[in-house]
């Protein structure tokens, strides 16, 4: 409960950095050269609930692949699925999916690495989990120039319930915790 002389009760407050599934990750990568299934892991991250929703929150950050491409380069983000014992391809990655789908078109970033010489994109979104309780990120990229590089920055998934768009608020009360971007104390 907050009162109205802004003292606040209530048995928890969370930061939002603390509500986490994974820290930030960044991650450079240059693919190889005329190479076809040229890929970089950037992060594993477990604990999704099937049917909950989380949100992600990154930045794309690329150059060097508009000049000298081949008419065949693709790029688009994928990882594989924890089956609750290992990491297999045999079910799709919603959240490479959210990074594809919000960052580029034709469920690729590859519009995306070619529309400037260098760039960054952040994006944000909301993805909901499928029956497996982890997902890689990555980036796979064919027939790369060899002097392009891309990073995924400052990836943050959390559940969707403490989500804090930092462009439109700086804190969200739940249920039963406040979250907020940052805390001052005086």
């Amino acid at each position: 409960m907050i009162y109205k002389n802004g003292n606040i009760q209530i048995n928890e407050i969370n930061e939002s950095d603390a509500m986490r599934m994974n820290s930030n990750m960044t991650a450079v990568y240059t693919p190889a050269k005329d190479a076809q299934n040229s890929c970089m892991n950037v992060c594993d991250i477990k604990g999704f609930e099937e049917g909950k929703k989380y949100y992600l929150e990154m930045d794309v950050i690329w150059s060097g692949f508009k000049d000298n491409s081949a008419s065949n380069f693709g790029s688009w983000a994928q990882g594989a699925t924890w089956n609750g014992s290992s990491w297999d391809w045999n079910a799709g990655n919603p959240l490479a999916n959210l990074v594809n789908s919000l960052a580029g078109s034709n469920s690729k970033i590859t519009s995306l690495l070619l529309s400037e010489t260098s760039g960054s994109k952040h994006i944000k979104g909301f993805f909901t989990a499928n029956s497996r309780t982890g997902y890689a990120l990555g980036c796979r990229t064919d027939y790369s120039n060899g002097v392009g590089a891309i990073k995924f920055a400052n990836v943050r998934v959390v559940p969707a319930e403490y989500a804090i768009d930092n462009s439109t608020s700086y804190g969200k009360i739940a249920s039963d915790k406040i979250i907020i971007k940052e805390i001052i104390e005086y």
